[in-house]
C-alpha cells in the first residue's frame, strides 16, 4: 500500500463499492514513540494520501470506512466524548500514531468536499482477540498482557510485572464486535464523516483488567505494577 502505482492496479482490478481501511503501521506505545516519524510517515502516505488519491481517481463513489483509534483523543481526556476529539493534543506517548489517524480525519473530509469518495469515521477503543500481532513490541495493550501473562503462567513465574499504575480505566473492545459493528455501517445512510466512538459505556481500569486475565488464564503469582512506564 506504499506503492502508489501498485495501489492504483490493485483498485483497478477490484473495483471496490466499499473500502475497509484499515492498512497501518502501528506497534506498542515503547514502538510508535521509537519509529514516530516512521510510523506517522507510512499511515499518512499508505492510509490517506494513497488510498483517498486512488479512490478518487478510479471509483469515487466508493464508500470509504476508517476504523480510528481512541488514542487521537486529547491526551488530558478523562472522559472520551466525540465533541471533544479535536480540543487539544494527543498525548506525547502516541504522539505519532494518533496524529497520523487525526490526519485521516482531516483528508476524508478535504476529499468529501471536492465530492471524492464518501467517509465513514468510526473511533475504536483498545482492541484485544485473535489476529493480533504476538510481537510485543507490536501487539496491543490487553493483548500484550494476555499474551506475557499466558507466558508467565506456563513458567511457573511468581510474579507479573503490570506497566504503569494500573489506575487508568480502560475501555477494551473485542476483535468481533468491532468487525460487525464496520459491516453494520457498510449500510448506513448518515454523515458519520466527524468520528464516531463505538463504546458500550464501561471501562476497567488496568489493574481490573490484569486480575480479571490472571484469572482466566490461572496464574497464581503476585501482580505488580511498574509506575516508572
Amino acid at each position: 500500500m506504499r506503492d502508489y502505482t501498485k495501489t492504483e492496479n490493485c483498485f483497478k482490478e477490484i473495483n471496490p463499492d466499499v473500502i475497509i481501511n484499515c492498512a497501518a503501521h502501528v506497534g506498542s506505545l515503547h514502538y510508535v514513540k521509537t519509529y514516530a516519524a516512521d510510523v506517522f510517515y507510512d499511515n499518512a502516505q499508505i492510509v490517506a494520501l494513497n488510498v483517498y488519491n486512488v479512490a478518487a481517481k478510479v471509483c469515487p463513489d466508493a464508500r470509504i470506512i476508517n476504523p480510528l483509534v481512541n488514542c487521537s483523543y486529547p491526551g488530558d481526556s478523562d472522559i472520551q466524548r466525540e465533541i471533544d476529539w479535536w480540543v487539544n493534543e494527543v498525548h506525547e506517548s502516541v504522539f505519532s500514531y494518533g496524529n497520523a489517524k487525526r490526519f485521516i480525519y482531516v483528508i476524508s473530509k478535504c476529499y468529501n468536499k471536492q465530492n471524492g469518495p464518501k467517509s465513514i469515521n468510526f473511533l475504536i477503543p483498545n482492541t484485544f482477540g485473535p489476529g493480533d500481532s504476538t510481537d510485543p513490541n507490536k501487539t496491543h495493550a490487553l493483548n500484550g498482557i494476555i499474551i506475557r501473562m499466558i507466558k508467565a503462567e506456563r513458567n511457573g513465574d511468581a510474579e507479573f510485572e503490570v506497566w504503569g499504575t494500573g489506575s487508568p480505566v480502560r475501555e477494551w473492545a473485542y476483535i468481533d464486535d468491532v468487525v460487525n459493528i464496520i459491516r453494520e455501517g457498510i449500510y448506513t445512510k448518515e454523515d458519520l464523516i466527524y468520528p464516531v466512538n463505538l463504546a458500550q459505556n464501561k471501562g476497567y481500569s488496568v489493574k481490573e483488567s490484569a486480575e480479571m486475565i490472571a484469572d482466566s488464564v490461572g496464574f497464581k503469582g503476585k501482580l505488580t505494577f511498574n509506575a516508572g512506564y
